[in-house]
């Protein structure tokens, strides 16, 4: 997606639909970082941009500034690693941290069993950041049942080539 569509300001539906992602996740939500959108149609790409790059940003390709976060399609809202990335630190609720062993396997794209959980903190929106016992984002996964599916984990861009 990048490079096909500018950045441009988000609308106030899409910046409402980013706030309600991240506050899933942070009671601080994002400080410091605008929210750019580029593309539109069936599927948004939202961008974290530093304020200070905000305005020259506008208008220009999205691999040029900012940090590829979140995807809204139709009514999905899609949680990117980058969207870790500007959390770090912040994440105080809808979080699993995971056993060393669970670690590993996630990050090679397996799914969390609940015995591999070390603590947690309950998601509201149903998506959980995977986070290892040094605190340390992973990933992201969702409650289905007893086992946490994997969504998206680091490893991915690794293994994916990208």
């Amino acid at each position: 997606m990048q490079g096909e569509a500018a950045l441009r300001r988000c609308s106030e539906e899409e910046l409402a639909r980013v706030r309600s992602a991240i506050s899933c996740h942070s009671s601080e939500g994002i400080v410091g970082l605008d929210a750019l959108c580029a593309g539109g149609g069936e599927c948004v790409e939202v961008f974290l941009v530093e304020p200070s790059a905000s305005a020259e940003a506008l208008g220009r390709p999205p691999f040029l500034a900012g940090v590829h976060s979140l995807r809204l399609c139709g009514d999905r809202t899609e949680r990117l690693m980058g969207l870790l990335s500007a959390l770090w630190g912040r994440i105080d609720r809808g979080y699993i941290v995971v056993d060393g062993r669970a670690e590993a396997l996630f990050l090679y794209g397996r799914d969390v069993f609940a015995r591999s959980v070390l603590r947690q903190s309950p998601s509201r929106c149903g998506v959980y950041a995977v986070l290892n016992s040094r605190g340390e984002p992973l990933g992201w996964a969702e409650r289905r049942g007893r086992v946490y599916r994997n969504l998206l984990d680091a490893g991915w861009y690794l293994r994916s080539g990208l």
